[in-house]
């Protein structure tokens, strides 16, 4: 094995060697993991721009990156009828300068090409994002610039907060809401502001009695609800620290809570962080946030009587219940896209819940009685 070392270090610094003197562009042309974005940059007439002086930092999509889009939107991309559309999607993968992986620091901000959107930069250990897509290599040096080869496609901001929103799948049922209370002027302004945007499944796990009586009374309670989510100020996920407070739009305060770099807002998981607007953030989380002011949605009486052990848990967890609830009372598990894994009666005041077999992750419990409903988050470790 020794003996091949030699082989492997002439290889690897032909390799090394072949890149100096290519610019950006050549160094992407002769990957073969890269046929895509070197056809999309063709299509776009972009290959003279990025062949140019520069210096060019270049976040390279592979090509399992493209295939991973939804279906249709590359074709949509590659015609040529969409051109202006490729060309800013192009240019936000790029960034003037020559930017080094050393140069990457956790929570820097980079602008780019088309100098309105900035690229947001997470470092974690040996760990780096970009707009939360993983760079896979680094520092494939070019005469004009550097190439650094990612995983996903990075989409320029939708716009404001409220058309972040709106694009987003998982968000439908925020997006009524936000319409419906009125606040979608708010989200719109220059801001900038930081959403903690509750998914689609955790709406729905919301009391069904509940949920219709806020969609009755938009302006009221629901209106109320939605600021405590609103936090001014772009906070982004590396600035949010375990302990730290944040005060909302609606003027009480959220707890953060950070946990085996996993980050929590009053005890609800962020299932996808940093999702950037023109005029701030957005986080997607698994719960409702629920102002402590709001006596008309506060937790039954038997809330303050269960318990759930271990939490985090590997494979098995026991959910301790009072026995007034016992009757008719039942325990539905969800994941953080609102699926139901597990549902059952509770039968006992120790109800053991197996785990085995789930993904690694947050997951929230709803407990439903006829006193009320609560629901708790319950963490998955492998």
């Amino acid at each position: 094995m020794y003996r091949l070392l030699p082989l492997c270090l002439f290889l690897l610094l032909g390799a090394h060697l072949g890149a100096q003197g290519q610019t950006v562009v050549q160094i992407i042309a002769d990957s073969e993991n890269h046929t895509t974005l070197e056809t999309a940059i063709t299509t776009a007439e972009l290959a003279g721009t990025l062949s140019g002086t520069g210096p060019f930092t270049v976040f390279a999509p592979t090509d399992a990156a493209f295939d991973a889009l939804p279906d249709g939107a590359l074709e949509y991309l590659l015609d040529e009828d969409n051109r202006d559309s490729l060309i800013a999607i192009l240019q936000y993968h790029v960034v003037p300068g020559d930017t080094m992986a050393a140069d990457l620091m956790d929570n820097m901000t980079l602008p780019t090409l088309n100098n309105q959107d900035s690229l947001y930069v997470r470092v974690i250990g040996e760990m780096v994002m970009i707009n939360g897509a993983l760079v896979t290599m680094t520092d494939l040096e070019a005469t004009n610039g550097t190439v650094h080869v990612i995983d996903a496609v990075l989409m320029p901001p939708a716009g404001d907060i409220g058309m972040v929103i709106m694009e987003t799948d998982t968000l439908s049922m925020l997006s009524d809401a936000i319409t419906a209370a009125g606040i979608g002027p708010v989200l719109s302004m220059a801001g900038p502001y930081t959403v903690f945007a509750p998914n689609d499944g955790a709406l729905m796990a919301l009391p069904e009695d509940q949920l219709n009586a806020l969609l009755a009374n938009p302006s009221g309670d629901l209106a109320t609800i939605l600021q405590y989510h609103v936090v001014p100020g772009a906070i982004y996920s590396g600035d949010l620290m375990d302990g730290m407070t944040v005060t909302t739009v609606q003027g009480e305060d959220l707890m953060v809570t950070v946990s085996n770099d996993s980050v929590f807002v009053n005890d609800y998981y962020v299932s996808m962080p940093d999702m950037m607007a023109d005029n701030g953030v957005v986080h997607v989380i698994d719960g409702v946030l629920i102002p402590p002011s709001l006596t008309s949605t506060r937790e039954p009486a038997f809330a303050s009587e269960v318990s759930i052990a271990p939490n985090p848990a590997t494979s098995l967890v026991t959910v301790n219940l009072p026995y007034s609830i016992l009757n008719n009372t039942t325990l539905t598990l969800r994941d953080f896209n609102g699926r139901t894994v597990l549902t059952r009666r509770a039968s006992s005041d120790r109800e053991p819940l197996q785990l085995g077999r789930l993904p690694a992750g947050a997951y929230l419990l709803e407990i439903r009685a006829s006193e009320g409903v609560i629901q708790r988050k319950i963490m998955v470790q492998r």
